[in-house]
Formats: structure tokens, sequence, C-alpha cells
């Protein structure tokens, strides 16, 4: 569930912006609901750095309620070159239920170096008290298509592409989750104007996300955020930012989760 952010960010964003676009330097603070208990915290900034690097940084945080049940902590980040638009390095180390997951992607023209740290316990819960049923590390280097994003850059690319959405139109691009290339689908489902959180009466696109293999863009049997076969939803803000307000999945063992926004801010 962790990786709803993965998200979410990258996904959707879509398509918007000419200039230099205001938010690459944000604030979104979004409560994790389950069952109508708020059960998370996500917080996640992003600001320019030197060279031309924006650099962002998210954390997953569990509240007590769900640590008996299924435990979700961790951060990850990225940095990216927003005048080249190319991913230079993005990290994640999460705990989701009952895995462990540490890795770290640097890349560097056509290629990236992975490195990897996975472990999978006995429970769900937390702490882990059982002993492990896999502990697994791997390190390597791969060749990449030349427009591979790592999850979080994608969702800056696509934010910033200059183009307008419409109802029907979908988006393909390369991403890297885990260390695989694989093809992210977006499509815009609908727009309306609905009370959205945080910012009160607003128009928005209700965006639908999957995930291919890039051999022959048939959509895979799982999600890129989730150890699931449910397909992400996002409400993302008709206006200059794009901001998404809602994303919801359904997650193994708990069922649906609602990432909800809470607070967004801009300096």
């Amino acid at each position: 569930m962790i990786r709803i952010l993965l998200l979410f960010c990258l996904v959707f964003a879509l398509w918007g912006q000419t200039n230099e676009p205001s938010f690459y330097n944000e604030t979104f603070v979004y409560t994790i609901q389950w069952k109508g208990m708020n059960v998370g915290i996500v917080k996640m900034q992003t600001k320019k750095g030197e060279n031309s690097m924006l650099k962002t940084l998210a954390k997953v945080t569990s509240l007590d309620v769900m640590k008996s049940i299924y435990y979700v902590q961790g951060s990850f980040g990225s940095v990216w070159n927003y005048l080249t638009r190319r991913p230079n390095y993005a990290f994640e180390e999460i705990y989701q239920g009952e895995t462990y997951q540490k890795r770290s992607f640097r890349f560097e023209g056509r290629t990236v170096s992975v490195e990897k740290h996975e472990q999978t316990f006995s429970e769900t819960s937390f702490p882990h008290t059982g002993p492990l049923k896999r502990d697994f590390k791997d390190k390597y280097t791969k060749e990449i298509n030349e427009s591979t994003q790592d999850l979080l850059g994608a969702f800056y690319l696509i934010r910033s592409e200059g183009k307008s959405p419409k109802v029907g139109d979908v988006k393909q691009l390369y991403v890297l989750p885990a260390g695989s290339e694989k093809i992210l689908i977006l499509k815009v489902l609908d727009k309306k104007v609905i009370d959205a959180p945080f910012f009160g009466r607003k128009e928005i696109f209700h965006v639908k996300t999957a995930l291919a293999n890039p051999k022959d863009a048939r959509p895979d049997e799982g999600n890129l955020f989730f150890n699931t076969k449910s397909q992400i939803e996002m409400l993302i803000t008709n206006d200059n930012n794009f901001v998404p307000v809602q994303i919801w999945a359904e997650v193994p063992v708990i069922g649906r989760v609602d990432v909800i926004l809470a607070r967004y801010s801009q300096p």
C-alpha cells in the first residue's frame, strides 16, 4: 500500500504546462483511509536543487491501529533533472505487510544500476516475530529504453508535458518499477465537478492506470503499486498543478484503501 504514492505519484498527473511549472516546489500531505478510519499518513516534498536537479522525498507512516493488521512504513525519493527531463537516482525502503524491500536505481545514459534487498516475513503485522521466509539480495546493471523514467520522475514528466488531457485520452510511458521495465498506461475516464478533498468545489479528471509488458503491451496480472491485480484509480484537479486529490485500490488482505489529500502547498 505504500506504493500508492509511488505513485500516485507518477501516475497520473497528466498532461499540462508550457513554462517552468510552479509545482517544482511543493508539499503534499495525504491520509490513508480504510473502513472509514485514518490508518496512516503520507507526506511528500519536492524542491529544486543544484545543477537543475529536482529532489523529491516521501515518507509513509502507519498509525497504531494498523500495526497489528497490515503494517506499512517507509520512504522513497528521487533526483530528477528537470531540464533534460531524465532520471538521475531513485530509491525506496518500505515495509508492506509481510514484505520488506530496499531498492536503489542509479541512471546513466541508457543503463541503470540496481541494488536490491528483499525479505519476506511470516506475518503482515508488526513487529515481525516469526522466522524469515525469504532473504534476497541482488546487484546488477541493465540496459533500458532511452525514455524510461523512475516512478517519481514520471510523475513530474507527465505533469509538465504541455498538453491538455481530454476524456478518453490514453498515455503510455516506460517506467522502472522494482528493477524491470514496464509500460505504464493512463486513461482519462471522466471529467466532472465535485467537492474535492482539501480544495472544495473543483473540476477533476478521473484517471485509471494499468501496467503492461513492453514486449506485447498487454496488461500484467499485477499492479505497479501493490502486490495486487487491482488497478489504481485516482482523481486529479483540472488546473495548472494537476494535483491528485484521491487515489484508491484493492489491497491484499485488507481490501479497498483510499489515499485522500489533506493538505497541499507551494512556497
